[in-house]
């Protein structure tokens, strides 16, 4: 399989197909993605070294009228990557988190996926490979609703981790799909989602939005309705901000949750010049340190919801440690 250097393109397979190459790619990646992806469940860590947290890493509370906002900024520094962690059907985010402790001191939930056949709607790209694909889902590109924003939806924004020959460390970027990289840089990892929060065009490009007659046809994640939301951007000098906006307790009588556009201010205003909305709802939630922040409640209690995927912060330096 060839670095992924130019815009991914593939199509639908058979499950046997599909099976063999996500045989293949499990083949391929390399050790440290072995180490971390596949760690051995008698591998998990102690409650010791789930407090194993470097001081540049924290959880922030921020209060907001409409929300309760949890942030995570993740440094640019050589001890940590950006991650996909993918279920083989969905699982909740903690159990995601589970799959490469006990490396992982971060994550959020990440991609789009159709609950009804537990396949996802969005690319995910692991160590330069396509680890899953949209187009192996067959109850999505052959819904004959879908005909029509197909060709928009399959090239939805994503965020992503680039490996570039003229810089050090990593180098992150929102851009569409079928968006070559930067000269000189390859897509390590990515994950699909959306929309770019700061694309003006991208509600209507990304076909979350429609309009016929000067009315709106389509809504999916209700673009304009106040609600838990996830986010993922890149500030100007290199951080990582992974943001999720919990939904506040009903009997506070406050407007509950937060529309796109005012997911997109928070994002301006902790410093982003990048920004990638997530899978939002239900869906929505964040990890740090062995504590889960969910997006909803349900009868006074966290809401969990099973999740395809997501992006998991891990600590390089334990990874390799452990390997040698």
């Amino acid at each position: 399989m060839a670095p992924l250097n130019r815009p991914l393109q593939d199509r639908p397979d058979n499950g046997l197909v599909f099976l063999a190459k996500l045989i293949i790619a499990a083949l391929i990646l390399s050790a440290m993605w072995v180490v971390t992806v596949l760690w051995p469940v008698a591998h998990a860590e102690s409650a010791a070294s789930l407090r194993n947290v470097p001081n540049d890493l924290s959880i922030q509370s921020l209060d907001n009228p409409h929300a309760q906002l949890y942030l995570i900024k993740v440094p640019p520094s050589a001890r940590y990557e950006i991650i996909p962690v993918v279920s083989r059907y969905t699982e909740p985010l903690p159990d995601l988190v589970d799959k490469v402790r006990p490396v992982a001191v971060a994550g959020i939930n990440a991609g789009f996926f159709d609950p009804r056949n537990r396949q996802t709607t969005s690319y995910v790209v692991a160590q330069e490979h396509i680890l899953v694909t949209p187009m192996n889902n067959r109850g999505f590109v052959e819904n004959p609703q879908m005909f029509d924003y197909l060709p928009k939806m399959l090239n939805r924004s994503e965020f992503r981790v680039l490996t570039c020959k003229d810089q050090n460390g990593y180098v992150y970027d929102v851009a569409r799909h079928r968006d070559e990289p930067p000269h000189k840089c390859t897509i390590l990892h990515s994950i699909q989602a959306g929309p770019d929060l700061f694309d003006a065009d991208a509600q209507i490009d990304e076909a979350f939005v429609d309009y016929k007659n000067g009315q709106k046809v389509r809504d999916p994640i209700g673009v304009d309705r106040p609600n838990a939301r996830s986010a993922i951007g890149v500030d100007a000098h290199g951080n990582v901000l992974l943001v999720m906006a919990a939904m506040k307790s009903e009997d506070e009588g406050v407007t509950n949750g937060l529309t796109l556009s005012e997911l997109a201010s928070v994002m301006r205003r902790q410093g982003a010049v990048k920004a990638l909305a997530l899978d939002g709802g239900s869906s929505s939630a964040i990890w740090f340190n062995g504590e889960t922040y969910a997006g909803k409640q349900a009868n006074s209690k966290p809401l969990l919801r099973p999740i395809k995927s997501a992006f998991v912060v891990i600590r390089k330096d334990i990874a390799n440690a452990s390997d040698r």
